[in-house]
């Protein structure tokens, strides 16, 4: 999602089921900061390899000689995507690239706040292709463990609409501390990406153009107002608790 941050403005596409029920599942929408793919290619390089020869040792292990000589490794899984994306893979591919990341040899080649989150949706690869694929980011973990999004830094959201775009938006409200908090993360990562979370799936990855003041916050995208309120409902719900 190549999305801009303007003042008081995010763009960002959801794509969440209507789901609106008694049982509505809470979520707290978490803003993080994020790893640049060129700031952890070298352990990217590592992983690459140490991959193949762990896949090498299961295929051995398991007396498949022909499966030994064409090992694949986390390159053959997940396709470069850019520097503000750590990359993309097919849906049938998701699975072995958790499996191959999540690998404590492989854990061990990054840096330890950084953890990896998956797009929430498949998304389009580029302007020019019409493959899709899911994305996945590099995020890095506060060293206090707090993103921004927690210790009451949200209102309230609702839904509303841009007059301009002729889009939903998703209005957030944000506490005196979380406006606060908001412009100086926005401040701090100017050109740089955030990445914008629920449940641990990236919504959103927009960069940051310049500070966002002022505590109010509309997120617009392409979802119906269903989709939209359910995610208010959802964020409320946590809110106030």
């Amino acid at each position: 999602m190549r999305i801009l941050f303007s003042l008081l403005f995010i763009g960002i596409f959801f794509s969440c089921q209507d789901n609106r029920s008694k049982n509505i599942k809470p979520g707290v929408l978490r803003f993080y900061e994020t790893y640049f793919s060129s700031e952890i290619a070298n352990s990217y390089y590592e992983a690459v390899e140490k991959s193949k020869t762990l896949n090498s040792e299961k295929a051995s292990e398991s007396e498949s000689s022909l499966s030994s000589q064409f090992s694949k490794g986390l390159s053959d899984f997940l396709m470069p995507m850019g520097d503000y994306c750590f990359g993309w893979a097919k849906t049938n591919d998701k699975k072995k690239v958790d499996e191959i990341l999540n690998h404590p040899d492989i854990k061990a080649l990054f840096p330890k706040d950084l953890k990896f989150m998956w797009s929430a949706e498949p998304e389009r690869i580029s302007s020019q292709s019409h493959e899709h694929g899911y994305m996945l980011y590099a995020i890095r973990i506060p060293e206090n463990k707090k993103p921004f999004g927690e210790n009451n830094d949200i209102e309230s959201a609702s839904t509303g609409y841009d007059n301009n775009s002729g889009v939903i938006t998703i209005d957030i409200k944000m506490t005196d501390k979380g406006a606060m908090r908001w412009e100086e993360m926005t401040t701090m990562n100017q050109s740089r990406v955030i990445a914008i979370t629920m449940n641990n799936n990236v919504y959103s990855a927009p960069r940051v153009m310049q500070p966002i003041s002022g505590g109010n916050t509309k997120i617009s995208g392409s979802f119906t107002i269903e989709e939209a309120e359910n995610l208010v409902d959802r964020i409320n719900t946590n809110s106030k608790k």
